[in-house]
């Protein structure tokens, strides 16, 4: 039976007593998030227990001796509203009630008795995955589960085991995943603090915490994911309950510099300088904590190195870079502030008395806000670096019995710039507070040691967390304590420039820094590099960004999502999935010294897939070797899929990823796939519309094969009215192992003649460049191709050719018999071929067609190389990396 109308009060609580004595069609009409539910997916059996069906793998089980139940919202749950409620079916049997929906059967036993939730009295079955185990208050969630994140990696130099059990840290916030290989978790909220359901009147414009839980000692409030192994359907429910994934600004996706370190406002600017001196883009600029007067917290600028501000933060937007500064909240405001005087009058503090920071008390932080806070971003900054670091007690710090200041400072900061600044999307970077903290991007992972491992076991618990929706960590790329050695901080470069954010970072210490140019070559090109292809994957890292708001499965995550019933997705833990279409391993581990090599296994999905580093077709479940030079990372691409880039103005390194591309290149890998297709999101990158079609751009790209070498390729923007994106843009096409083009029609017009291909020798494709047309203007190209592919795997055979010449041309008159290019002119005839494809003339069809001699010309090199190793000994090294690929 249905809980009724009369009793309703008990469960909304005091606060809307009136409105439970309203019939249910009165209750008030609430925009979402609503977390008070629909009642038609709300049972009471008995009074003293209460079942919400959310949706058909999520229920919220309640209990209390006393049928006080309460709707009000937590940190982690804010939206249990759904307008139209699963359909589902109950049933009482004597002392027996079952709940059924098309994925779980719940048994409650007892009811009559009005029996807690224990093992005699509930259990609850997965009916779309029977194979899993009846679940039963007991079971242990940490069987199976797969895990979440936890507050910091401060101090570690190896990431922590992410088992809440084994942690044995109570300030970590450890929380576990919303998926488990069990097929089920629990979410248990029944003694957590509680929001206000809405503003107070005259107080801050977001809903407070409630100093004490209303819920009795013998309360029970869980919310049951039976999701099986169904992952990503997990963590969607998880989304509609505790708040979608919010989109960062465009800009945060971009490069950050930061150092601890006492600079002046006139060394910013130097060091802005350096950025664009080296091509090295640049996004945001980090301020530590010298930016303030002198002790641990601060909220004035530090006169002696930014005597004039204001001008300075002018002179760093004049550029278009955004700006962030350290704060250290704990110590309040001292009488030396600026703004003291002012905020002491409003709290009524005199003589002098440091004001306490109080984060739970709303008067506080309300004048904190308006007096400090709108007063720092007057004079420029974006957002803040909120670093707490004062232990996490909730009875020293917030007064509120369950409440860390982690989670709260986020919470307040967040809606502090949302209330403030309602067309502008927020930003915090902070440390993880608990489960709820991802509406409040993104993280910051803390002061790490530069070793491999830490490097190594960084990159799993980066994907991890995905299972709980905190798919924004930041970290301190090279660390944070020590100098790093140049081939780790390479490394570390590479796995930023394929993490969500990009962020250097270093302590405060001399010849401690992460800026590219203070290491030698080729480790500085090869860093620069990895920051720049990240630039260029913008157009893709964004709309991945904005799939993750979506659908809540973040841009980088675990490869179990897509293959729950294979085991090596699990085994594979440092190789992820990179939003839908690529596949990373970054590489953790030191090379080898005599050769420069490193090898790495790798997990190949089902499927086929396209080894960007060698242009090898794989085709999986397999697992491969390689082996690994410095520049490379592994990158698999997905067969049919089409990864649009920007093509960089390379005049100006400074913000670039705050713009929308004049020029993409929409890179396309056909593989065995017959058609593919791909949406890309454009908005201004700014403003919080970016849930509403009017301000957005998107364009629908797709690819339809015919025949042995024919491909229809279509652009279809849909612009939205208010977006701000117009004028013209210029579309190029790079056809992943595609040696020519022999036609090309763009909207029924041949232009073969005019706009001519050329193979790129770099990444062995084939690149058109299509006329400039209208953002809004829709593009049908169709494109015949040579069918004779590139051999397969040969762009990584060039690049061993390539190696191996720089090392045999370095043995000229070292080596004793002497090494002459004679010795090798089969090595340099291979490279000859290659090197007339990259003048324009070499590109044409007769010249690619002697792609299959490079291939040929590689195997008669080997054989000259090995000659060569045997006349001359110590350079077995060089036959090496020649023939391990």
């Amino acid at each position: 039976m249905l809980l009724p109308v009369a009793a309703i009060a008990a469960i909304l609580g005091p606060a809307l007593a009136l409105a439970a004595q309203l019939p249910i069609a009165a209750l008030p009409s609430l925009p979402a998030p609503n977390p008070f539910p629909n009642q038609k997916a709300v049972v009471s059996p008995n009074g003293a227990a209460r079942f919400t069906v959310l949706t058909d793998a999520l229920i919220r089980l309640e209990y209390d001796q006393l049928g006080l139940f309460s709707d009000d919202p937590s940190l982690a749950v804010i939206n249990r509203h759904f307008k139209s409620p699963v359909h589902f079916k109950t049933q009482l049997t004597g002392d027996t009630f079952v709940l059924e929906t098309r994925a779980l059967r719940l048994v409650y036993k007892g009811f009559l008795a009005n029996a807690s939730f224990s093992d005699d009295s509930l259990f609850i079955e997965l009916l779309s995955s029977p194979e899993f185990d009846v679940w039963k208050p007991s079971s242990d969630i940490s069987d199976g589960n797969l895990h979440g994140t936890v507050r910091t990696l401060d101090g570690y130099s190896k990431a922590p085991d992410l088992d809440c059990k084994t942690l044995g840290r109570d300030d970590q916030h450890c929380t576990y995943g919303l998926i488990s290989r069990k097929g089920w978790t629990l979410l248990n909220d029944s003694h957590t603090p509680r929001l206000e359901f809405e503003p107070k009147p005259g107080s801050l414009d977001f809903p407070w915490i409630q100093k004490e839980n209303k819920n009795s000692w013998s309360h029970q409030d869980l919310y049951f994911f039976g999701h099986g192994h169904n992952f990503k359907g997990a963590l969607k429910d998880f989304s509609l309950i505790s708040g979608k994934i919010p989109m960062p600004p465009r800009y945060a996706f971009g490069s950050w510099s930061s150092r601890y370190w006492a600079f002046s406002d006139m060394e910013f600017l130097s060091l802005v300088s350096k950025y664009q001196a080296n091509r090295i883009p640049l996004d945001i600029l980090v301020v530590d904590m010298d930016w303030h007067k002198a002790g641990w917290t601060g909220w004035s600028w530090n006169p002696l190195l930014f005597p004039m501000p204001q001008d300075f933060m002018a002179s760093v937007k004049k550029h278009g870079i955004k700006t962030t500064v350290n704060l250290h909240p704990a110590d309040g405001i001292g009488s030396h502030e600026d703004a003291y005087p002012e905020i002491a009058k409003k709290l009524g503090y005199s003589g002098g008395a440091r004001i306490p920071f109080q984060s739970t008390n709303a008067t506080f932080v309300k004048e904190f806000f308006g007096i400090v806070i709108d007063s720092l971003e007057k004079d420029g900054i974006d957002f803040f670096w909120l670093d707490w670091q004062q232990g996490e007690s909730s009875d020293q710090w917030t007064k509120v019995a369950g409440l860390n200041p982690t989670i709260w400072l986020n919470y307040i900061f967040w809606n502090h710039k949302q209330s403030a600044h309602p067309n502008v999307r927020p930003l915090n970077f902070h440390r993880w507070g608990g489960l709820g903290n991802h509406r409040f991007p993104i993280g910051f992972s803390g002061d790490t040691y530069p070793v491999w491992e830490m490097l190594d076991t960084q990159i799993e618990f980066t994907a991890t967390a995905s299972n709980v929706l905190f798919g924004y960590w930041s970290h301190d790329i090279g660390s944070h304590m020590r100098p790093c050695e140049k081939e780790l901080y390479t490394r570390w470069t590479q796995f930023g420039a394929w993490s969500p954010i990009f962020r250097t970072h270093s302590s405060k210490q001399g010849l401690n820094f992460r800026y590219f140019w203070k290491f030698p070559r080729p480790e500085s090109d090869i860093m620069t590099a990895a920051v720049t292809a990240r630039i260029e994957l913008l157009p893709y890292i964004y709309t991945m960004s904005k799939a993750a708001y979506d659908t809540g499965i973040s841009i980088l995550r675990p490869l179990y999502y897509e293959y729950p019933e294979v085991d090596d997705a699990y085994l594979f833990g440092s190789e992820y999935y990179f939003g839908d279409s690529l596949v990373v391993r970054p590489i953790g581990k030191p090379s080898d010294p005599d050769t420069g090599l490193v090898e790495t296994s790798l997990w190949i999905p089902p499927g086929t897939w396209l080894d960007v580093r060698s242009g090898s077709i794989l085709t999986g479940p397999t697992v491969y070797s390689g082996h690994y030079l410095l520049e490379d990372v592994p990158v698999l691409m997905k067969s049919g899929a089409i990864i649009p880039k920007a093509v960089l103005n390379t005049d100006n390194y400074m913000a670039m990823a705050s713009e929308v591309p004049e020029h993409v290149l929409l890179d396309i890998f056909f593989g065995d796939a017959l058609s593919g297709s791909f949406k890309m999101f454009e908005d201004d990158g700014i403003t919080a519309h970016y849930d509403e079609p009017k301000y957005a751009l998107w364009t629908d790209i797709s690819f339809a094969r015919f025949g042995d070498g024919g491909v229809k390729i279509k652009i279809d923007p849909k612009n939205g009215h208010r977006s701000g994106i117009s004028g013209h843009r210029t579309f190029s096409i790079s056809l992943r192992n595609i040696a020519s083009v022999s036609s090309l029609r763009v909207n029924g017009k041949n232009l073969t003649k005019k706009y001519t291909s050329r193979f790129n020798a770099e990444t062995f494709s084939t690149e058109i460049e299509l006329p400039q047309a209208k953002v809004s203007e829709q593009l049908e190209i169709s494109i015949t191709f040579n069918p004779i592919p590139v051999p397969d795997g040969l762009r990584g055979k060039v690049q061993r050719l390539l190696k191996a010449k720089e090392l045999l041309d370095n043995l000229y008159e070292i080596t004793e018999p002497r090494v002459n290019q004679e010795d090798y002119s089969y090595l340099l005839e291979a490279l000859s071929i290659l090197q007339t494809l990259l003048y324009p003339r070499g590109g044409s069809a007769n010249e690619t067609d002697k792609l299959s001699d490079v291939e040929r010309l590689y195997g008669v090199a080997v054989q000259q190389v090995a000659g060569i190793t045997e006349r001359v000994q110590g350079v077995d090294n060089i036959l090496t990396v020649l023939t391990n690929i």
